[in-house]
């Protein structure tokens, strides 16, 4: 176990500590890399890029103008190859303005997080889950609170997560397809959790957000359709990344979408909370190439049949 150091923050070396075995594990992927099988610590590819990410990547780094490598935040061709996708895949209706392009679903579950919570707020996450909820989660400033599911059907324990919500709930994170578990949450499923996060909120005199971790929904098999959380409640935050459905986690591009059934209100006071966020966490946004070409990167997927 590693010792305190006078030198970092205690809540870094803290959360540091809790991932010993990660830093560990990953700082000797350079060794094991020529010789594993597959990478389940941060999901690296094991083969060749699928055809045309690199083309279309190599397409848009000649410059158009002056700006082409300026400052960018959301780009316009970007998010209108966000909403488009939402609108023709998931049946969600987005408006522009309340789509933000993020360095992956890491960076979007840290600018959702701090754009919410205050020091001491409550964020649920579903346990066992994705490794780096917790820490995210601290490192922002509010309180991890675990529910954990019955691994005999994976769901979502409606009564287990009512009852962990009190005043200082702000969030809860629902991962879907869940890593590690590869449950995909039903409509009753999430129905009855947004029946219990309308309640609460009512109660609690503030909204509960629902922050929807997409990073696998088109990583599905046997013909299964992705059911997305948002239908199921009005407050959710969908946060996706390009990053699975491409194999490219180290070409960090995603984004943060704001469901038009969410009230108006909320959405306009999100809106500038998350763009500052993504300025004062250090500009948080894709770089431009990336945005560039979203447009034809969701055209673009691993072959989950032949998988």
């Amino acid at each position: 176990m590693a010792q305190a150091n006078a030198s970092v923050s205690r809540l870094i070396g803290e959360i540091t500590r809790e991932h010993e075995l990660f830093l560990e594990f990953f700082g000797k992927y350079e060794e094991r890399g020529p010789t594993a099988i597959a990478d389940f610590v941060a999901g690296n590819p094991q083969e060749m890029p699928i055809a045309g990410f690199a083309e279309t990547l190599m397409k848009w780094t000649k410059p158009t103008s002056k700006d082409h490598f300026a400052y960018k935040q959301s780009m316009p061709e970007a998010r209108q190859a966000v909403r488009d996708a939402l609108a023709r895949g998931y049946d969600s209706r987005v408006e522009l303005d309340d789509i933000f392009m993020t360095t992956g679903a890491f960076g979007a579950l840290s600018v959702a997080i701090r754009s919410l919570c205050d020091e001491g707020d409550e964020v649920i996450y579903l346990s066992p889950p994705w490794f780096f909820y917790r820490g995210m989660i601290r490192i922002n400033g509010a309180i991890p609170v675990r529910v954990s599911v019955d691994p005999t059907d994976w769901d979502i324990p409606i009564d287990k997560v009512a009852a962990a919500i009190t005043p200082r709930t702000r969030a809860i994170i629902v991962n879907s397809p869940c890593n590690p578990s590869g449950r995909m949450y039903t409509r009753a499923n999430l129905d009855a959790l947004g029946d219990v996060l309308r309640k609460a909120s009512a109660r609690i005199g503030r909204p509960i957000f629902l922050i929807s971790d997409e990073a696998y929904r088109r990583i599905l098999f046997d013909g299964a359709r992705y059911v997305a959380p948002a239908p199921s409640y009005a407050h959710t935050i969908v946060i996706y990344t390009y990053g699975k459905q491409l194999l490219t986690p180290g070409e960090r591009i995603g984004y943060i979408a704001l469901p038009a059934a969410m009230p108006r209100e909320e959405r306009d006071a999100l809106r500038d909370a998350i763009t500052m966020t993504q300025v004062l966490l250090g500009w948080m946004w894709p770089n431009a190439v990336l945005q560039y070409s979203v447009a034809e990167l969701e055209r673009l997927t691993i072959d989950i049949p032949h998988l």
